[in-house]
């Protein structure tokens, strides 16, 4: 099994794509529902819906099947008996929902082809398309067996197949027959899935992303006849957790075609000097710290990185943008008569404040200059920028600065200086703010003390257990009285993390101390959230005296 970093896969792609992209590009995308989310649920809390559904109507039946891929099926079903019921729900629950970073993230790869011009997904959700669209592209759609000869696998266009269907139809395929049937090659017909994904796979191979691996859909099914032979160049599987490489089929792992990109090993920190300090903070209970992963959307922004693409005209030039499309849109009225919505007038008011915008001669602003890093994804130049050009912000822009510099921070999400560095600026953007009464209180405060705990997870996570205990502290000493429910959760959070630090630090007695604070203040709140720290909480109390040999209170 070949397992390497995010850096080492970015480099090896953009190495194969030098030469060779668009139709003549090595790979394709394949994404599932990661690339969706938070958008579009995720199967297990569609299963929860479905389940209650069915349990509200009576329906509460024993899935044949304990596995994740059954149970899934046996709630769908049982819930919305009839596929025209399971294609509503589908269509309720994705059409018009607001497009996933994720999806906008890909879709700026595809404009200029730069890795490939091709994805398959196990999607029903049309936000890929959304986004393309909303960037002035217009892909081809396979969405059914009777639509696969819209697809070339040698044409420029950009395309998207939907191998399990789209929410527009009800026989797309959610249950597990479905899927299987889906997944079956025909004697009769090349108008299959099955049998244009073995066209796809013998030129191209997948750079798999927010996809779990369901054995047996089309494209396991596909992948597994693919792997019986070589790849003319690898395959990449994102996995989103580092315990899903010892998840994926043997036959996928073992392939010497086959190439698994993992988040890092989690750090399990050390501390203190008695025998059995590690045993202790095995078992401690953490508060909602990040286990590390490695999400769609970091995979796409490093590949926008390493590939240094612009950022979309949409993005830069909008007026210029909508003028554009305008007019290639519009029957030139003036001179056939056509233009029954004066549509023209429309036109000659666009291009007037493009031009106008476009004549006026000043500096760039400095908010301009870090939305310009985000679009491309330079999180590391954002993050510098903003620190030395602080003053430069006008007033009115601080509050959305203070969320760029955030999204940037978390964007990296590697422990790094820089990403710590980010929520310290987050710090001082909110101190302006509150020095010029600039921006929303209740929302800078929130950002803030977001900024705040994820500094301390970062830092606890680099064995500074020290340092994570006095941003904790920061963060009780700010938001410790605030009663705004997301303040009181980041408080109970702050103090969960900093009783698991004393716990590594052999601070036993003091870490006791914290739980009991939490319960005070937090014991009869009703909020689930809070709920949920206490208990963790009380969990890590009962850890820490029995480590005392306190048994009996325990």
């Amino acid at each position: 099994m070949r397992s390497i970093d995010l850096a080492t896969a970015v480099s090896e792609i953009v190495q194969a794509v030098e030469t060779d992209h668009g139709a003549n590009s090595p790979f394709f995308f394949l994404v599932g529902a990661g690339i969706s989310y938070p958008s579009v649920k995720l199967a297990y809390e569609i299963q929860a819906e479905c389940k209650a559904e069915a349990v509200r109507r009576g329906r509460n039946l024993s899935p044949p099947a304990s596995n994740p891929r059954a149970l899934y099926s046996h709630w769908f079903e049982t819930a919305w008996p009839s596929a025209g019921q399971r294609q509503k729900y589908l269509r309720k629950r994705m059409e018009n929902v607001v497009i996933s970073r994720a999806n906008f993230r890909l879709a700026h790869l595809m404009l200029k082809s730069s890795i490939t011009n091709l994805v398959v997904t196990t999607n029903f959700d049309d936000l890929l398309t959304r986004a393309l669209t909303l960037f002035g592209e217009r892909p081809v759609v396979c969405d059914h067996p009777n639509t696969v000869d819209r697809i070339d696998p040698r044409s420029e266009d950009l395309q998207i197949i939907h191998v399990h269907g789209s929410y527009w139809h009800y026989d797309c395929c959610n249950l597990k027959g479905e899927m299987e049937r889906r997944a079956e090659s025909s004697a009769t017909t090349t108008a299959t899935m099955a049998q244009l994904l073995d066209s796809v796979l013998l030129s191209r191979s997948p750079l798999v992303l927010g996809y779990s691996g369901w054995d047996g859909d089309v494209f396991m099914s596909a992948l597994k006849r693919r792997l019986t032979t070589n790849l003319r160049m690898n395959l990449y599987w994102f996995c989103y957790r580092r315990a899903e490489l010892e998840t994926l089929p043997e036959w996928l792992r073992d392939s010497p075609s086959v190439t698994l990109v993992a988040p890092p090993e989690p750090v399990h920190p050390r501390g203190g000097s008695a025998a059995g300090g590690d045993v202790l903070v095995q078992r401690l209970e953490p508060g909602p710290a990040e286990v590390p992963s490695l999400a769609a959307t970091k995979v796409l922004d490093g590949l926008i990185q390493a590939l240094q693409l612009e950022a979309p005209l949409l993005t830069k030039d909008p007026l210029g943008f909508f003028a554009d499309r305008l007019k290639k849109s519009l029957p030139g009225g003036e001179e056939t008569g056509e233009d029954a919505y004066a549509l023209d007038a429309v036109l000659h008011q666009v291009e007037k404040a493009a031009r106008k915008e476009a004549n006026q001669e000043r500096e760039e602003s400095a908010i301009e200059t870090l939305r310009s890093f985000q679009r491309r994804s330079e999180y590391q130049r954002l993050i510098q920028f903003a620190e030395s050009h602080l003053d430069r912000i006008e007033p009115q822009y601080l509050q959305e600065a203070m969320g760029l510099v955030f999204t940037a921070g978390v964007g990296l999400n590697d422990n790094s200086d820089d990403e710590i560095r980010a929520y310290d600026c987050v710090a001082e953007i909110a101190k302006r703010m509150s020095e010029l009464d600039a921006g929303e209180p209740a929302s800078r405060d929130w950002r803030h003390a977001q900024a705040l705990f994820r500094k301390g997870v970062a830092l606890g996570s680099l064995n500074r257990s020290e340092d994570a205990i006095a941003v904790y502290d920061e963060v009780v000493r700010r938001f410790g009285e605030a009663e705004a429910p997301a303040l009181r959760e980041h408080v109970a959070g702050a103090l969960v993390n900093k009783g698991v630090a004393l716990g590594i630090l052999n601070r036993i007695k003091e870490a006791i101390a914290v739980c009991d604070e939490v319960v005070r203040r937090f014991g009869a709140a009703e909020a689930l959230a809070l709920r949920e720290r206490v208990a963790r909480a009380l969990v890590n109390k009962g850890v820490a005296l029995g480590f005392l040999n306190r048994s009996e209170e325990a």
